[in-house]
């Protein structure tokens, strides 16, 4: 996990951040709340997340949200490599 390369542009995060997460959560079958508590973050951040709203996330939330789903901060954050098994016929 290149951490640096999320913290430094963490706040560039937008909407694409949002889609990739819906997307996902959908595939997975959780809800808002459902992640929150695996992420250990409350389910109002997953909620600005996946509203576009990522721009004020920090890297540690990003990186408990993408470990909670099993994908890398950078696929989340940005759409870097490869996307989980799971979105690739979606």
């Amino acid at each position: 996990m290149d951490c640096q390369r999320v913290a430094k542009h963490s706040k560039a995060l937008g909407p694409q951040v949002g889609l990739r997460l819906s997307r996902l959560m959908k595939a997975r079958g959780l809800t808002d709340r459902a992640l929150g508590d695996k992420a250990q973050i409350s389910f109002t951040t997953i909620q600005n997340l996946r509203n576009g709203l990522g721009g004020q996330a920090g890297i540690g939330t990003i990186a408990n949200v993408a470990k909670a789903l099993g994908v890398t901060p950078e696929w989340l954050a940005y759409g870097a490599g490869q996307g989980p098994d799971d979105l690739t016929n979606r």
